[in-house]
């Protein structure tokens, strides 16, 4: 398997949750913690963008803020790939308790040929569960830049390889892509988490 960071998104604090969502208890275990535990068995280093770094730094990884305040999601992109030493690159949100390292697995077995890897579920495409070549580091700057900030423009302005869901792989992992953004949210991981 090729060389691949891994780079999770880490905001901070969430205005309608009202709680830092990656430390956020699904299962037993904290969100980040179980992104780390998928992670580091596909990923060669693990690297955060945050922009309160101090929160993370006991997690023993290296921790970024964002190099453009401000700019969302995909400044935090930016910020990851700017950080990373390795052409690619799985950017992750911390608010996703079911991660599956066999997703990275699947995306990089893709990776010729493009820019990005993304998978497109039954709402839409993932982008905060794909995969980045830090090539695109300056079309991304260009588009901050003329505060285009919408990450699925993004994907026609470089090589974008949709990858279309496995059903095999989706019944593996049903609530692969499930974010929290609410306490709703949160409550309906932990009753996942408990069937699983």
């Amino acid at each position: 398997m090729r060389k691949i960071n891994g780079i999770i998104q880490a905001g901070g604090r969430a205005s309608r949750i009202g709680l830092n969502k990656a430390f956020l208890d699904v299962g037993g275990k904290r969100i980040i913690d179980r992104i780390i535990g998928e992670l580091s068995s596909c990923v060669d280093k693990i690297v955060i963008v945050a922009n309160e770094p101090e929160e993370y730094r006991s997690l023993g990884f290296p921790v970024h803020p964002d190099v453009i305040p401000g700019v969302g999601s995909l400044g935090g992109i930016y910020s990851g790939l700017f950080h990373s030493d390795a052409e690619w690159n799985f950017i992750v949100a911390c608010d996703m308790p079911f991660l599956s390292a066999e997703l990275v697995r699947r995306l990089s077995d893709r990776a010729e040929g493009c820019d990005i890897v993304v998978e497109r579920s039954n709402v839409g495409f993932e982008p905060l569960a794909a995969l980045y070549a830090r090539s695109i580091l300056p079309v991304l700057r260009t588009m901050i830049d003329g505060g285009d900030l919408a990450i699925h423009r993004l994907f026609g302005k470089v090589r974008t390889r949709v990858a279309e869901l496995d059903p095999l792989f989706l019944q593996r992992h049903p609530h692969l892509f499930f974010n929290i953004n609410t306490r709703e949210d949160w409550e309906s991981a932990q009753r996942m988490a408990k069937i699983i």
